[in-house]
């Protein structure tokens, strides 16, 4: 039977924890939702990169249990669009037991589709979401980083930048040392270097609410 597929925004990723499969595939739009990702599994586990994976491997880990293997140890692996036919034809016959693995694709290739239709598991499609859940992706950002904006100022951010995961965050990140973690809409104008506007283009945005 087919991988149960589910699809994500950011602001979705903690249904990740509820999760109880041992095999799980996530495919990503957006290189910078590997991190999020990975502060949300619910369990420890060690990265490796596809590309370093074996058969071998894969066989002393979980089937025989070399001197350095860890009977509780779980992975992520990276970049799970360079595994190889046969490591994926040897993980089709292993039983994981209660150990978990995490393969993060970087795009939805061929490979990503045959691993869907193992017997095992679970996958997840993360997108970035529309451009019109801008006010979402701001929301998934600042609780990310522990901040809150006043509504003004959070018009006046996603009426100026392009829907773009990687400008929201770097620009939000330059806030988060501030003591006061309510953003205002002063703050957002220094902090998007909007040096030139005039008080009417100011009080649009304090009354578009």
């Amino acid at each position: 039977m087919p991988f149960e597929m589910k699809k994500l925004k950011p602001w979705e990723l903690d249904e990740l924890e509820s999760s109880a499969s041992s095999l799980i595939l996530v495919s990503v739009s957006h290189p910078l939702w590997v991190k999020y990702l990975q502060e949300k599994v619910p369990f420890e586990f060690r990265s490796k990169n596809a590309k370093d994976l074996s058969v071998d491997w894969l066989q002393s880990e979980f089937q025989n249990l070399s001197l350095f293997a860890d009977a509780e140890e779980n992975y992520f692996v990276h970049q799970a669009q360079s595994l190889k036919s046969d490591f994926i034809e040897t993980l089709s016959e292993l039983d994981l037991g209660l150990r978990k693995m995490i393969f993060c694709f970087d795009k939805e290739n061929t490979t990503f589709k045959k691993m869907s239709q193992l017997d095992q598991g679970v996958a997840f499609s993360v997108s970035s979401g529309m451009f019109w859940e801008k006010d979402r992706l701001l929301n998934f950002f600042l609780s990310e980083l522990s901040l809150s904006m006043e509504p003004a100022a959070r018009n006046f951010f996603v009426d100026s930048l392009e829907f773009d995961p990687y400008i929201y965050e770097h620009k939000l990140s330059l806030l988060r040392s501030r003591e006061d973690k309510v953003i205002d809409l002063s703050t957002v104008v220094e902090l998007l270097d909007q040096k030139f506007l005039d008080h009417f283009q100011l009080v649009f945005f304090c009354f578009k609410l």
